[in-house]
């Protein structure tokens, strides 16, 4: 198993999970009002394929220097090859530096550097001062973040945040990247007012899937900062098309039923679309990815929905792993059907 093998099983697993989940929970009215959610199947899902990568005698060293030097690495993990002039300027262009640090008992956690989007942002985290194993998970016992203004306070929806060990870089820092996104009832509103950044993170451990018993170091690190949001993300809007999902009128066997999704909008942080609910769901193979015009493809970290006031009708708002420069993206997948973006 290599490093992209391992990547793409992990983005499958994760995807499936997170849209059965959020689009599960938003049915029930009385999850609405909590506002926001840990995504903390994604996190024990990094840390189950991180132990069978650790387990197979894999290792990586990661470009940790920063958030664009660490989206270049994951870049060519994914899709073999370097960034292109475009892609690199497009992450330096939604990038911003933070370099705000802790320290602890000698142990230094930094919040690096933001890559920020028009519904969603990434955050470097690195931690040094420990000596640390490529062979080993590393995490926090727990994590809160708060976002003013708060866009689901203001306009309703879901959104969510996850913090990810993603391995050791060339300096034996642990690069963890925290990813936070949202969808409201409104659909796509560009909103470019900064946003006020409180992160609190608590004893950092080793092995979560030991229930983060394995405490390396106690103590509580807080962060309070500004990330920009005058840079609004590419859009291009696609045509309409059906998308064959679960037919939910057949209760007895798997059937697959032709839905019309519209409003559907590429940009270079996500998808969004909407279609009807009522009478077809995304079913296991359902992912979502782009074509690159390479012919590679850039997969999501995961999706969220939210009802609109029109029965039967939802919003989702998918994330790609990476922003992707749109003049590299041949077409939008959605299952088995390829949207074209010429």
């Amino acid at each position: 198993m290599n490093e992209k093998i391992l990547f793409e099983s992990m983005n499958a697993i994760d995807d499936e999970i997170l849209l059965r989940s959020e689009i599960a929970i938003i049915k029930q009215p009385s999850y609405i009002p909590r506002k926001r959610h840990l995504r903390l199947s994604a996190i024990l899902i990094a840390a189950t394929l991180a132990a069978l990568l650790m387990g197979a005698g894999l290792v990586a060293i990661l470009k940790g220097d920063n958030i664009q030097n660490w989206f270049a690495h994951y870049w060519e993990v994914i899709t073999g090859q370097e960034m292109s002039a475009k892609q690199t300027a497009l992450i330096d262009h939604l990038s911003q530096e933070i370099g705000l640090s802790q320290t602890i008992d000698g142990v230094i956690v930094t919040v690096d550097s933001a890559t920020v989007g028009m519904d969603c942002f990434y955050l470097l985290i690195r931690v040094e001062g420990l000596k640390l194993s490529n062979r080993q998970f590393y995490g926090f016992r727990q994590m809160d973040m708060r976002v003013s203004p708060d866009p689901i306070e203001e306009l309703g929806g879901i959104g969510s945040y996850g913090l990810r060990f993603h391995g050791i870089d060339g300096d034996g820092s642990a690069i963890l990247l925290i990813d936070y996104d949202y969808v409201t009832k409104k659909g796509v509103v560009e909103d470019t007012r900064p946003l006020d950044i409180t992160i609190t993170l608590d004893d950092f451990c080793k092995d979560p899937l030991n229930d983060y018993r394995d405490v390396l170091i106690k103590g509580t690190w807080e962060f309070s900062f500004t990330l920009k949001r005058n840079e609004i993300p590419q859009q291009i809007s696609l045509s309409d098309a059906y998308i064959n999902l679960i037919d939910l009128d057949k209760k007895e066997q798997y059937t697959e039923v032709p839905i019309l999704f519209t409003d559907i909008l590429l940009t270079n942080t996500g998808l969004q679309f909407i279609y009807d609910y009522e009478n077809g769901r995304f079913a296991f193979d359902h992912h979502v990815d782009i074509i690159l015009t390479n012919g590679e493809t850039i997969g999501v970290s995961g999706g969220s929905g939210v009802p609109l006031k029109e029965n039967g009708l939802l919003f989702c708002s998918y994330k790609w792993v990476i922003p992707v420069d749109l003049e590299e993206v041949a077409a939008v997948r959605i299952g088995e059907t390829v949207i074209s973006v010429n």
